[in-house]
């Protein structure tokens, strides 16, 4: 009874794993991967990440980036990038991107983490 019971359980986790395995981010409707590249002038126009699913929501996500030297990175709240954030890759002109700690939220609350992603960005 007791593998039984442990075998169920190890079942239904595997099972919600499984389920976000599939969930991809987009940027201005440009699927996400570990190595997009994306253009300097779409980027400037697009503020917001998306999922490809009803379901789960982005609860929030980090932004980093080279600036002058210094690494910089904004903590963003749900799924927008603000205006002082994109004030400053305007500024800093970054060569590419990061968008980590990517926080999602399902309608019960549940949480899962997302991969990191890295961009491009070309001119």
């Amino acid at each position: 009874m007791k593998k039984t019971t442990l075998i169920l359980a190890i079942m239904f986790l595997s099972i919600g794993m499984y389920a976000t395995n599939d969930i991809e981010v987009s940027l201005c409707d440009n699927k996400l991967s570990k190595n997009t590249v994306i253009n300097r002038e779409a980027l400037s126009r697009c503020n917001e990440l998306t999922l490809n699913t009803k379901d789960w929501k982005i609860k929030s996500f980090s932004l980093g980036y080279l600036g002058e030297g210094n690494y910089i990175e904004s903590t963003l709240s749900e799924n927008t990038i603000s205006e002082k954030t994109a004030n400053s890759l305007k500024k800093y002109a970054p060569s590419k991107i990061y968008i980590e700690q990517i926080i999602i939220v399902n309608r019960t609350g549940e949480e899962k983490r997302l991969e990191s992603i890295s961009l491009k960005i070309s001119d």
